[in-house]
């Protein structure tokens, strides 16, 4: 038996335009790998006003400043639509303010999050290609 290293690649492409995920009472979420090069450099950016004092280790200084980094680079770069989304029985249009309001909710940002981090997510098109250039079964001889 062997691990087969090509199972852990993912396509680049779906990890930045991202992909549709269903969720809960019929929502569907198109969300961006987390490892993405432009969240990442998002967050390299807009945080380095804080790094001096994270280094200091004064976390709580900066928490909530670097929470409100996190939401907008989520509505960014990570959470890029939505359908079937709505409050108070009204549909939510997606928009980028639309997206950090609603990413300020706990559960919901953690439901993106978890679907953010998935690396299966952003593997389909690379394990379709991968079939597509398998060599013909032989036949037997």
């Amino acid at each position: 038996m062997s691990f087969e290293i090509n199972d852990l690649r993912t396509d680049k492409k779906m990890e930045t335009e991202g992909v549709w995920v269903d969720e809960i009472g019929g929502m569907r979420l198109k969300i961006a790998r987390l490892e993405n090069p432009d969240y990442q450099r998002f967050i390299a950016r807009k945080s380095k006003p804080f790094r001096r004092q994270i280094a200091r280790g004064n976390i709580e200084a900066v928490s909530e400043k670097m929470n409100d980094v996190i939401i907008e680079a989520f509505a960014r770069y990570i959470l890029l639509d939505w359908k079937n989304l709505t409050e108070k029985g009204k549909a939510i249009k997606y928009t980028y303010e639309n997206a950090c309001r609603i990413l300020g909710i706990k559960d919901f940002f953690e439901i993106v999050e978890y679907h953010a981090k998935n690396a299966e997510l952003f593997k389909q098109e690379i394990r379709e290609e991968s079939v597509k250039n398998l060599p013909a079964a032989s036949n037997g001889s």
